[in-house]
């Protein structure tokens, strides 16, 4: 999904749709094809089988925010990221804090809350950056693009610029048009 090789995924996701990574990725694909609503529907569904293990609850959480933003649902995301934020709390763990990060920056920016969204973004940038996990780290770049698109647009271009190049250096060239987009 990641590369827009969205077929492919689709193939790949067939028959395996019981899991909860698979429910994750495959929600990603609805995500992509345009249909937010199916995909909440799909991240509800592995968040009932993912209970008690935190960092298959945090990428699912993580993606929910996503598909309520995409369904137009501000909300639901803040409420999903609201969840996200209280079980990196109660885990303490690190991957968990900076996915936490990233979707309060996407719903932030969502619910237009700039200054929110940007400290969230750095955080984010800042926790993915320590730990080595470079498109996670090229997503926080880009929200905190879109956080600071109205109060520093140079600076906003600048961020998206480099996401931008992660991403292409990634291969994840459907996120690397969106940061193309931005930095426009």
């Amino acid at each position: 999904v990641r590369q827009n090789r969205l077929s492919e995924a689709e193939l790949l996701l067939v028959g395996r749709e019981e899991h909860p990574e698979s429910l994750r990725a495959l929600a990603h694909l609805r995500l992509s094809q345009g249909r937010p609503a199916v995909a909440a529907a799909l991240l509800e569904r592995g968040l009932l089988a993912a209970e008690g293990d935190a960092l298959k609850t945090a990428q699912l959480l993580a993606a929910l925010v996503d598909a309520r933003i995409a369904e137009g649902e501000i909300g639901a995301a803040e409420a999903a990221s609201r969840r996200l934020t209280e079980l990196a709390d109660e885990s303490g763990i690190p991957v968990v804090t900076a996915r936490a990060g990233l979707a309060a920056a996407r719903a932030h920016v969502a619910a237009e809350r700039s200054d929110a969204a940007a400290e969230a973004a750095r955080g984010a940038l800042a926790d993915f950056g320590s730990m080595a996990m470079p498109y996670e780290t090229a997503q926080a770049r880009l929200e905190l693009a879109r956080a600071l698109a109205q109060e520093s647009p140079d600076l906003a271009v600048e961020e998206a610029r480099s996401a931008y190049a992660s991403f292409r250096e990634l291969g994840a060239s459907l996120r690397a048009e969106r940061a193309q987009a931005a930095s426009s």
